[in-house]
């Protein structure tokens, strides 16, 4: 076993951090952007759809930093086809998640979500909220941090490892929200797993490869 795949064993207690202490708390613009939609729908929280948006932005906008990070410093040219790929895929998610938002039925689902049998609507407590975006900030922080001390090969492949732990994580964000979620995300939610099914697919070739390269390297000098 290459010992760059020890790489995604300490990223996933770091995405998982982030990820796995709500499906519903990271947001684009940190906690500005939780703080309006509570405050233009005249509450003090988001609604469950509202906080799962906030959170696959926030996903998508980490997805392209990263990629645009490592973009800039590798010297391999499917890395580099790879990074492009995803920063313009998850560019593309978003603006679709902009699109949704905007969409007059998109304000009557929120609307309609209101009242439910009498009661209010299922909303994210604030402490939560929090909690989990400083969580993701953080996540990413040392994720940049841990990429900027490699370079070459090294770069490669822990970005790789990065790649293939937090598609899989997203991936099966996005089917929960397909299977389980608010009938208005899913339609976004199929668009998002073909991508990041795909982002995922590459990831792995890439790694198996340079795995394999690796490994003929050594066999030839043995």
């Amino acid at each position: 076993m290459s010992k760059y795949f020890i790489i995604p064993a300490a990223i996933t207690l770091i995405t998982f951090a982030g990820s796995s202490i709500t499906l519903a708390q990271e947001e684009t613009g940190n906690r500005y952007e939780a703080r309006r939609v509570a405050s233009e729908n005249g509450q003090q929280n988001p609604t469950v759809p509202q906080a799962l948006v906030m959170k696959l932005r926030k996903a998508n906008d980490a997805s392209i930093e990263l990629a645009k990070m490592v973009q800039d410093k590798t010297d391999h040219a499917d890395i580099r086809q790879l990074t492009q790929t995803i920063a313009r895929d998850h560019q593309i998610l978003n603006r679709e998640l902009e699109k949704l938002t905007s969409d007059a039925r998109w304000a009557d689902d929120q609307g309609k979500s209101r009242v439910v049998a009498g009661q209010s609507p299922q909303r994210v407590p604030e402490e939560l909220c929090k909690i989990a975006d400083q969580a993701c900030s953080n996540a990413l922080k040392m994720t940049k941090e841990m990429f900027a001390q490699y370079s070459g090969q090294d770069l490669d492949m822990a970005f790789l490892g990065h790649q293939i732990v937090a598609h899989t994580m997203l991936l099966s964000e996005l089917q929960a929200i397909r299977d389980v979620g608010p009938g208005s995300l899913q339609p976004f939610s199929e668009q998002a797993i073909d991508k990041v099914q795909k982002h995922l697919k590459r990831a792995r070739q890439l790694a198996k490869r340079f795995e394999d390269e690796q490994d003929q390297g050594k066999d030839s000098q043995s």
